[in-house]
């Protein structure tokens, strides 16, 4: 479950805003992760808060692909219409690609640079 906020529209801390709607959205929806996407309208840009349910997590992503799909499809229904957009993230970009027919969304694409910046073992 995504939400996108334009960022623009908040006043004041926008994290601080990201980490409130968290807490009172994910009590309203029983989505096993909830993004609270906050989205710069003019630079075509999100920053991209996710929670995991099962971790308790809130972490602010670097990249977000199901946020960048959830921000493609509400462009698309904004238009009424196919929508193509690159949308910067603090990780890099990722491309959206929305086709429309029947007044919705049927098919959504996003596409990408992925990088490999560490190798390793993690132990938890």
């Amino acid at each position: 479950t995504h939400l996108i906020v334009k960022s623009d529209q908040i006043a004041g801390d926008k994290a601080a805003f990201a980490e409130r709607a968290v807490t009172e959205w994910r009590k309203r929806f029983p989505a096993e992760a909830l993004g609270v996407i906050l989205y710069d309208w003019v630079r075509q840009s999100i920053t991209p808060l996710v929670y995991v349910k099962s971790t308790m997590s809130r972490v602010w992503e670097r990249g977000c692909g199901s946020g960048t799909a959830a921000v493609g499809a509400w462009l698309a229904r904004t238009a009424s219409g196919a929508v193509s957009a690159d949308i910067s993230q603090p990780g890099g970009v990722i491309s959206v690609t929305v086709d429309w027919a029947a007044n919705q969304p049927k098919k959504i694409t996003i596409s990408g640079t992925v990088k490999l910046v560490a190798r390793g073992t993690a132990y938890l």
